[in-house]
């Protein structure tokens, strides 16, 4: 018996994302899985925080870095992540930025809410004008 098929979506940085809408269990209900993959060498994704979503990473191959920034203090933290790394929780109202540090990398994410645009916030400005 074969089981559902995952959307794949080309992005217009390059990268390509492969998803699929289950729930289950994680340190939040996961609604949402998806994959971040064929990212090039310096390319940059996020650049958006969530009005509600939880999210977990899980690098599955390569390196890259991820930068988060919350409301309740507003200075950037880094970190760098390979596979060898545990899931990286981002709660809701996080800024996050990935940048891929090698070719070929693969990013799992786990998200604990479908896609809705709705629940974006894509400027950083806007973001950091927020208060909790």
């Amino acid at each position: 018996m074969s089981g559902p098929q995952l959307d794949v979506f080309q992005s217009e940085v390059g990268s390509k994302l492969a998803s699929i809408d289950f729930l289950d269990t994680a340190p939040f209900p996961v609604k949402r899985v998806f994959i971040i993959m064929d990212g090039k060498k310096g390319e940059t994704r996020g650049r958006h925080a969530h009005l509600e979503c939880w999210q977990g990473l899980i690098v599955i191959q390569g390196k890259l870095s991820l930068t988060t920034t919350s409301l309740q203090d507003k200075k950037p933290i880094h970190r760098i992540l390979n596979k060898d790394c545990s899931i990286q929780i981002l709660p809701p109202l996080t800024w996050v930025e990935i940048q891929i540090h090698e070719e070929n990398s693969i990013v799992l994410v786990l998200a604990s809410h479908n896609y809705s645009e709705s629940d974006y916030i894509r400027s950083h400005s806007e973001f950091l004008s927020m208060n909790l």
